[in-house]
């Protein structure tokens, strides 16, 4: 197996900095070069890293520009054939670097499955996609990708005026630029919840925009149906930031005033929310704010009269008789698929389902047209 570097940038996570430490000087394989890049850690960081230097090839700690300036000084000191990101907190499996074993020589980047671990200790493996889908977001987290240090040598290194999706915009000039993606199955890392990517969706949305739109205006694709498609996807992402923007400021009553001004509701129908996770709590509870009544609260994976966050979840049986909207509250277009399907099968004509991205467009067409303008 080539050589691989492994880097780590922290600063001031005293309390994670060692559990990521340890999982990568366990991992197996003799050719391991690891570079931590501490940003001026004042905590007690850079004292627990000391504690390992016999076995990092490179450390340095001073102020830097942020995470993925502290990530281009770590690409620039590492000599390995292969380059991976593994940041404080976050942790390797056991056999992570296995997905690198049957490496062909032109294949640039190589990504596997990774887990998210979040503040309360809860794990769940996240979806990957295909390298195909890299064209509208991103295909796998960071911490689950390797790539050829010679792609940096070629297109450059991480663009510093992206604060979150700079992984997701170098990825993406990777593939533009031709680099062979793969993807192995196999878990690879775990990493740990509560970054400014999971806790900013504004600026991820905006960042994200902001690269669709530079690649189209770049002419770094002329394909019609690609341009198409890339503007459909930008749309879809537009319709799920202004319900979530909605969903969480307490004073935006635009969805709330839709709701009940809805034909349906008028005619004597009611609500019932499919999918009990971070969507539908948010639904949940705005639509109590608004005074606006739920008559089921559903979800497959948990059990039927359990609690969820003082919500009472009911098996999709009660939908038997059900006269209604169903809001699915998933962004998961296949999970929302099957449950349609389920749904029809039930033979119930006074039932409508709606997704998230329907009741998007549905209530924000102006502003998402305006969020789209720039392109047209």
């Amino acid at each position: 197996m080539d050589k691989i570097t492994i880097i780590t940038v922290t600063y001031n996570a005293v309390s994670d900095i060692e559990r990521t430490v340890k999982s990568v000087l366990s991992l197996e394989g003799n050719d391991i070069e690891y570079i931590i890049i501490d940003g001026g850690s004042t905590d007690g960081t850079v004292d627990v890293v000391k504690k390992y230097i016999n076995q990092i090839a490179y450390f340095v700690s001073e102020a830097d520009q942020g995470i993925y300036d502290a990530m281009n000084k770590g690409v620039k000191a590492a000599t390995g054939e292969w380059v991976a990101f593994l940041n404080s907190g976050d942790t390797y499996y056991p056999h992570a670097l296995d997905c690198l074993k049957d490496a062909k020589p032109d294949e640039d980047i190589i990504y596997g499955d990774t887990t998210g671990t979040d503040i309360h200790g809860n794990r769940k493996k996240l979806e990957v996609y295909t390298p195909e889908y890299i064209l509208y977001h991103i295909i796998s987290c960071h911490q689950g990708i390797f790539a050829r240090r010679r792609v940096f040598e070629k297109i450059g290194y991480f663009d510093c005026s992206y604060k979150i999706c700079a992984d997701y915009e170098w990825l993406l000039r990777a593939y533009l630029d031709g680099s062979k993606f793969r993807y192995v199955e196999g878990l690879v890392a775990d990493y740990l919840g509560g970054g400014v990517s999971a806790t900013n969706f504004e600026l991820l949305y905006k960042e994200g925009q902001s690269i669709s739109e530079r690649l189209l205006k770049c002419g770094l694709v002329e394909d019609r149906n690609i341009i198409d498609r890339i503007r459909g996807f930008r749309r879809k992402e537009s319709q799920l930031y202004f319900i979530k923007k909605a969903l969480l400021l307490d004073n935006d009553d635009c969805v709330a005033n839709y709701l009940k001004q809805s034909t349906m509701v008028l005619s004597g129908n009611s609500f019932s929310i499919w999918g009990m996770g971070t969507w539908g709590l948010r639904m949940a509870n705005y639509l109590k704010r608004h005074l606006i009544p739920v008559e089921c609260y559903i979800d497959g994976l948990l059990e039927s009269g359990s609690i969820s966050d003082n919500y009472q979840i009911d098996g999709p049986s009660c939908l038997g008789n059900y006269k209604g909207i169903v809001l699915l509250t998933l962004i998961n277009e296949t999970a929302c698929n099957e449950i349609k399907k389920q749904i029809q099968e039930m033979e119930n004509d006074n039932l409508s389902v709606w997704t998230l991205w329907e009741l998007g467009e549905a209530v924000f067409r102006k502003d998402i047209d305006e969020a789209m303008r720039p392109l047209e």
